[in-house]
Parts: C-alpha cells; structure tokens; sequence
C-alpha cells in the first residue's frame, strides 16, 4: 500500500486515552478545513512547530498531489487516540496522536493520522499522515 508521509512525528511512550471535546473539535475542525481543499488556510492553523519545519506551499504542493486526488469525504471515525509529553526531535509538550478510519470517494479505505500539540492555550496540528 502507498504510504503518503506529509509530516508526522512518532511517539515514544504513547498511552491511550479518550479525546476531550476541545480535542475532538480542534481535530475534526482542521480536518473539515483540508476536507474543503483550503490547504493553505490548513497550514495557518497548524502549530509553530508545524509551520517551521514546512512551509505553505510545500505544504499546499503536498496536500495537491496526495490529499486532492482521494476525492470527497464519505466518512471519518476516531480510532485510537495517544497522549506522550515527548515526541522524538520535538520540545517536550503535551501531544495527543489520534487515527482515523477514514472513507474517501477514490479510496475505500484510509487510515489518517493527525498530531496535535497544545500551544497557546488550544490544541493545532503539528503532524498528519495517509496510508
């Protein structure tokens, strides 16, 4: 199967733990604006982390040439989420890893995963993957 490396980061020690409703949102609301092909107003919600080490239009590049061609969204259900407080070559922080079970128009079956990272006050991503 084609993996598809956007930019994640692995966890370390992960411990699995249900999503709160502000995590829940903030993954499904940055999740719906990619949904909506607006890639680069995706990249302005992601983390410091996130916009440092990618910039806008490698990201909006990215997103075109995988994301795009999967088509509309016909469902998207958590399947697991993870705490860690460190992540390999990341500051120590809270981080929470959540994968998706993921249906698209042109792919049947995906799995996304999204990293969030609470900076500021709110959870923003500061990784997402498709295989």
């Amino acid at each position: 199967m084609k993996k598809l490396f956007l930019f994640f980061l692995f966890l370390m020690s992960p411990n699995v733990f249900a999503l709160d409703e502000e995590q829940t949102e903030a993954a499904y609301s940055w999740l719906e604006v990619i949904d909506a092909g607006q890639y680069k107003e995706s990249w302005v919600l992601t983390s410091s982390l996130f916009q440092d080490r990618l910039s806008s239009s490698r990201w909006v590049q990215a997103l075109n040439q995988a994301r795009a061609p999967l088509g509309n969204l016909k469902s998207r259900e958590i399947e697991t989420s993870t705490q860690a407080n460190s992540l390999p070559g990341a500051p120590d922080g809270q981080y929470v890893v959540i994968t998706f079970s993921t249906t698209f128009v042109n792919k049947e079956s995906a799995t996304e995963t999204l990293t969030l990272v609470h900076e500021g006050g709110v959870w923003r991503p500061v990784g997402y993957f498709i295989k």
